[in-house]
């Protein structure tokens, strides 16, 4: 009975239907014709005082014209105005959509703040780095300290459909008193339209102190979508025998290579403990402290997410040696001590 019920109701929803779609058409239709026959008696008022027909016709014209004028007036404003506005709420939507769609798939189980925290630090990036790079170098600064030159080298890409804006700004930190380099000694941005080169004294204008930061403000370049632009700087300072260095990068990152070069003897006995803040510990590639070439090189092949990082720390070989030897497991076999250095087995 119910299936009857149905296939007997179905006409009379279809009818509804067909009524419902004739009655809109219907009033359109009247509106129109309102319009018209309004727009006739409009005209036929106002051509009343014309004696010749040919007035008439060139004050008809004359209406067309003002019309036409107030349309392409219109268009050319409104139009383009609401469009504009279209197009933005279209973009908001869609991104309120893919958060949504994140937050129901990936923020099952989690708390707000974390879902909130990899939403805005991963997932609203338009830009990630690929072929990052830090390149160390290390020489003789004096009694109990050492010379430091970091060269990082990065490709900015932008994934995304559309134009994305980059500031190019950096820092680090210098927590000693020893007299030595102490700043930024260039810059260079190349690709996608870019061509630009900072050196001494020109790079001082863009680099500022805040306490024990140096701080590199760069140019903001435009990135467009699907290209990538090549960022290389560089930084001199002077750390302790026995210190770190710490580097985070605030992008994604695909992966990081690090290396070590000694530049002098004396440098040549440190040994060095690169740390991560990541899951995975770098990967020791060379130890080439242990040949002439004096380079060491290590690797985190996985993603670095934002505000993860490698930490370098170093001291005198001797310090470590021993305690090495009987625990050279506990630092994650990425430890290099020089063959030069005794060790204790």
């Amino acid at each position: 009975m119910l299936n009857i019920a149905k296939k007997v109701a179905a006409p009379d929803e279809q009818w509804r239907s067909r009524s419902g779609f004739f009655g809109i058409y219907q009033g359109v239709l009247l509106i129109v014709l309102s319009c018209l026959v309004t727009g006739v008696l409009v005209i036929l008022i106002a051509v009343r005082g014309h004696e010749t027909r040919a007035a008439i016709i060139d004050a008809f014209l004359a209406e067309i014209g003002i019309a036409l004028v107030v349309a392409g007036v219109l268009a050319a404003t409104v139009d383009i105005y609401m469009r504009f506005r279209s197009e933005l709420e279209h973009a908001r939507q869609q991104a309120e959509i893919s958060e949504s769609i994140f937050r129901h798939l990936f923020g099952f189980g989690l708390n707000q703040s974390i879902v909130d925290e990899l939403t805005e630090t991963i997932f609203a990036s338009k830009l990630r780095r690929d072929e990052l790079a830090l390149d160390y170098e290390f020489w003789d600064a004096g009694e109990d300290a050492v010379g430091i030159r970091l060269t990082v080298n990065y490709v900015v890409v932008n994934s995304s459909k559309g134009k994305a804006r980059y500031l190019v700004a950096h820092y680090f930190e210098n927590t000693v008193s020893i007299t030595g380099p102490d700043g930024f000694t260039s810059l260079r941005v190349d690709g996608a339209g870019h061509a630009l080169h900072f050196e001494q004294p020109e790079l001082a204008q863009l680099t500022k102190r805040a306490g024990i930061r140096r701080v590199l403000v760069g140019p903001e370049i435009d990135v467009p979508a699907n290209q990538s632009v090549r960022v290389r700087y560089c930084y001199e300072t002077v750390r302790r025998m026995s210190d770190s260095e710490v580097w985070i990068t605030t992008l994604p990152a695909s992966d990081l290579r690090l290396t070590v070069a000694l530049l002098d003897e004396k440098v040549a006995t440190l040994s060095f403990v690169p740390d991560a803040s990541h899951r995975n510990e770098p990967e020791l590639v060379s130890d080439a402290p242990e040949t002439r070439s004096r380079l060491l090189h290590w690797r985190i092949t996985n993603g670095l997410l934002p505000y993860q990082g490698v930490v370098l720390y170093w001291c005198p070989s001797d310090m470590l040696a021993n305690q090495v030897a009987r625990d050279k497991g506990a630092l994650g076999g990425s430890l290099v001590i020089p063959m030069s250095v005794p060790r204790v087995d």
